[in-house]
């Protein structure tokens, strides 16, 4: 595999956000820290009173946790002595979560994690007397089916067909190994691939949740990198944000939470969250249901609190909260609507005296065959992210000189036009032909686009640049994201190569780049 870097600003990839969050201050008054390495030892500072008590519960429920999913962890492990060291002072960690897909989802799942590596690394060789743990913390409390039960492969979908409903995490996995026939079936698959899926079966096979198989699925491919999968749908755990729970039962975060979106609005950016009142479901066997604010006594709200803990479960503007309460946490990497909805909640932790922690932008990647990329050697990479247009003239001269001529002599048309309405109305006074000459640029406009669309169609018709755009639409069209519609398993045989070399490309390193990786 070869790894070639680009800008960001250069790919479909960047967006106006994307550009205020890292390139002005613009947003800085709805953030703790810059999304840059240099901010981990202020973060560390103001982690550093991270409770003792709070460390041995989260490893102790850690370690119930991968006991229950029947993983053993010997302790001559990277990932035991992770779990091990969140008990010191001196352990921090590096988040990033996602929702439990059937058969570990997405491409971007593995970039996030690829992310969470390179930094934990990154900050252990800036600051070697700490330790720094990756974080996998699995959705388990999301209700949305839909987003996760299909897996997707070369552009076909094979789908888990359930009536079950609730938090999925909590869902059983009947059904789902029929899935995986079905697409060793239909599908002409690598050793690698079928690998994949062989253990995709046996996890979802022996683990009594959904939870407990994508665990277990994870882990097979990231134990040997310290890779710590939690679940935060855990009584132990949620009894320590009970203090949180009380306060959202009676909405006294919603103002704060609110005032922080309006801010992010006043930017002039869309909020990416629905703020609520009460920003809790209530989770039943097979319901996730919206929690209002109810008006208890303290007392009874504190007995209701105690004996529903387990069934409060955190909505999206309340669980990077939870996250922060539970974990000593530095950074966490999302995508870029996560690092958008991040801006929505400096009021939510300002309530509580809790730094955001940095938010670093995950990294995209491109897979592509380096065969097709070498066929055309006066095109490079970045040239595939700009028009259809600009591909074709840029290895056809003939083309884009004539292109250029064309253009050329329209404007030469339009400014003769001009010339023509101003020459006669400063010679007639009270002669007006502006109606006309709108009526006429309209047309002219119309005519050129026709032109040009001919032109380039024309220029796909030649059998080497229609191959090029067809290696535009297939790798590098922004309709259809491939880190988005293709799932782990298409490209497993390249992680299961590739996985080390491809995390030093990852990181605060590779900030703002996109990869494209040759096959």
């Amino acid at each position: 595999m070869h790894v070639e870097q680009v800008s960001r600003r250069e790919t479909f990839f960047h967006n106006d956000f994307i550009e205020a969050y890292y390139f002005s201050d613009r947003l800085s008054h709805l953030r703790t820290y810059s999304p840059t390495i240099s901010e981990v030892k202020q973060a560390i500072q103001a982690k550093s009173d991270f409770s003792n008590a709070r460390r041995k519960i989260l490893a102790t429920d850690l370690w119930r946790q991968y006991q229950d999913a029947r993983i053993d962890l010997p302790d001559d492990t990277a990932l035991f002595k992770n779990i091990k060291s969140l008990e010191l002072d001196n352990t921090f960690t590096i988040t990033t979560g996602q929702q439990i897909h059937i058969g570990l989802g997405p491409l971007y799942v593995f970039y996030k994690i690829l992310d969470v590596l390179a930094i934990a690394a990154e900050c252990k060789e800036l600051h070697p007397n700490y330790n720094f743990v990756p974080i996998f913390w699995m959705a388990t409390e999301d209700h949305d089916l839909q987003e996760i039960q299909s897996v997707n492969v070369y552009n076909q979908s094979f789908t888990w067909d359930t009536t079950q409903t609730g938090a999925v995490g909590r869902m059983n996995t009947a059904g789902i190994s029929e899935l995986f026939d079905e697409l060793k079936t239909k599908m002409n698959l690598s050793e690698a691939q079928l690998r994949f899926i062989e253990a995709s079966q046996m996890a979802y096979s022996q683990s009594a949740n959904l939870s407990s198989a994508f665990r277990t699925l994870l882990h097979a491919y990231f134990s040997d990198y310290g890779l710590v999968i939690m679940d935060a749908d855990s009584e132990n755990l949620k009894k320590e944000f009970i203090p949180v729970l009380k306060d959202e039962l009676r909405g006294l975060n919603y103002k704060a939470l609110l005032n922080s979106t309006e801010a992010v609005e006043t930017e002039g950016f869309q909020r990416q969250l629905v703020i609520r009142e009460c920003n809790l479901f209530k989770i039943s066997q097979h319901q996730r249901e919206k929690h209002n604010i109810i008006n208890y006594e303290d007392d009874i709200l504190d007995q209701y609190v105690k004996q529903h803990v387990f069934n409060l479960s955190p909505n999206a503007a309340l669980r990077p909260l939870y996250q922060e309460w539970i974990l000593p946490n530095l950074v966490y990497v999302g995508g870029a609507s996560e690092v958008h909805y991040w801006t929505q909640l400096k009021g939510l932790f300002d309530n509580y005296n809790i730094p955001v922690p940095i938010i670093h932008l995950r990294t995209s990647n491109i897979i592509i065959p380096e065969q097709l990329l070498h066929e055309n050697t006066d095109v490079d990479v970045t040239d595939f992210f700009k028009s259809d247009q600009s591909l074709i003239f840029k290895v056809n001269k003939e083309q884009d000189k004539l292109f250029q001529t064309i253009r050329q002599n329209f404007e030469d048309v339009k400014n003769n036009l001009y010339a023509y309405q101003n020459l006669v109305e400063n010679n007639l006074i009270g002669f007006n032909l502006d109606a006309k000459v709108s009526k006429m640029v309209d047309k002219l406009d119309e005519m050129n686009e026709l032109t040009e669309k001919q032109l380039l169609s024309q220029s796909a018709m030649h059998p080497a640049w229609n191959k090029l755009l067809k290696t535009k639409k297939k790798y590098f069209s922004p309709a259809h994201v491939q880190e988005r519609k293709e799932d782990v398993v298409t490209f497993i045989d390249a992680f299961e190569q590739h996985i080390l070399q491809l995390v030093p490309h990852s990181g605060f390193t590779s900030s703002q780049k996109i990869g494209i990786l040759k096959m």
